[in-house]
């Protein structure tokens, strides 16, 4: 997808933009990571929420509608309070899988940047390398 063959860059091709280097220059490579975890943890909170939303009962929808409450009130009132174990849940399993992330880092950038695998430029850093504080231009600030 960001190869400079890829998806991305066929879609900028065929509208007559220059190529990009996603991975490969520090602007566009955590970016790049981004969208590919979020991504990739997409489906589980979503399939977390959906089960949280459907197990509340609908006789608090039914008499908040009788009490004449509005859907912001219901949301605020009801579905929130009601949705929030499935909400902290997602939250922190997210948190954790993002902590995670050293792996997919790695791949996609080949040693975050610092490296030149996968097709990494040598010497060019990523704004965040996995292995930045074991490395000693982490130290001495002459990296990014």
């Amino acid at each position: 997808m960001y190869e400079p063959g890829g998806l991305l860059n066929g879609i900028l091709n065929s509208l007559g933009l220059d190529s990009l280097a996603f991975l490969q220059d520090p602007g566009t490579a955590l970016p790049s990571v981004i969208v590919v975890q979020a991504w990739a943890s997409l489906g589980t909170g979503i399939l977390i929420l959906t089960t949280g939303l459907e197990a509340i009962p609908e006789v608090y929808y039914e008499a908040a509608e009788l009490d004449g409450a509005g859907r912001g009130t219901v949301f605020r009132r009801i579905t929130l309070p009601l949705l929030r174990p499935s909400l902290l849940f997602v939250c922190l399993t997210q948190f954790f899988a993002g902590l995670q992330s050293f792996a997919l880092i790695n791949v996609m950038t080949g040693d975050g940047g610092q490296g030149a695998a996968a097709g990494a430029v040598p010497g060019v850093c990523t704004p965040w390398s996995p292995r930045a504080p074991c490395s000693p231009s982490f130290r001495f600030s002459t990296c990014c």
